[in-house]
């Protein structure tokens, strides 16, 4: 950290930032968990790694509580998740994100990885993690895209509708692979555009070819104005 400062995204996460931020509630000792919802890349990994295990393990989603139903042979996931655990959401897939650092870091992925591998050697093998996810480059977050942009096209009295939607991002795992698969219900063309400013390295090859690549979101704005004008 002392030579590399941006080596860790969020050197802010210490015992004195949870003292400053926390505050003890002894209501959450009988307060149901009723799902555990990872919306950014978690911060404290030891942690967060250490809390969503309890609750996966916990009964009826209860801090503090083990289900006496873990490790039932005779139960569907070997008694795992089978007691009221909380439900468990990530959305988003990405392994890694681009920050300050020179290398892209860890993201949200990386901790699901991370936990898959935890919860596997916990339960022996005996038990499948459940969790549900959205984000790029799932169906479901391009769907509604779709359906945002649409509605204020709409709003904006837009009548001709919309016959093409550019996509650009800097991740080809994400952000182009779900332009590139997206299949609009109503005939809209999505097009990808991958941009040299983010996990995507300069002359390398992507895993997953984009319609255009671009050096950065301003000349990827540019080349879609002008592409666009040109269908006319």
């Amino acid at each position: 950290m002392a030579l590399y400062p941006h080596i860790h995204p969020f050197p802010e996460i210490t015992k004195a930032h949870h003292d400053e931020h926390a505050r003890a509630n002894d209501a959450l000792r009988s307060t149901q968990i009723s799902a555990i919802l990872c919306w950014t890349s978690p911060r404290d990994w030891t942690l967060d790694l250490q809390v969503v295990n309890d609750l996966l393990l916990s009964s009826g989603g209860i801090i503090g509580t083990v289900s006496p139903k873990n490790g039932d042979a005779s139960l569907p996931n070997g008694g795992y998740l089978q007691d009221g655990q909380p439900k468990l959401f990530f959305c988003n897939p990405d392994f890694k994100w681009c920050t300050e650092h020179e290398q892209p870091r860890f993201a949200q992925g990386a901790f699901r990885e991370a936990l898959k591998g935890i919860w596997k050697h916990e339960t022996q093998g005996m038990a499948e993690l459940d969790y549900t996810i959205v984000g790029k480059p799932t169906h479901a977050t391009y769907m509604y895209a779709e359906r945002v942009l649409r509605e204020y096209s709409e709003s904006l009295g837009v009548t001709r509708g919309i016959d093409t939607v550019y996509m650009v991002g800097d991740n080809p795992e994400s952000d182009i692979v779900g332009a590139n698969t997206f299949r609009s219900p109503h005939g809209i063309q999505w097009r990808s555009v991958l941009v040299e400013t983010g996990v995507h390295v300069p002359g390398s090859v992507p895993k997953h070819q984009p319609y255009h690549t671009a050096k950065d979101v301003k000349e990827a704005v540019e080349w879609a104005l002008k592409e666009h004008a040109g269908t006319e």
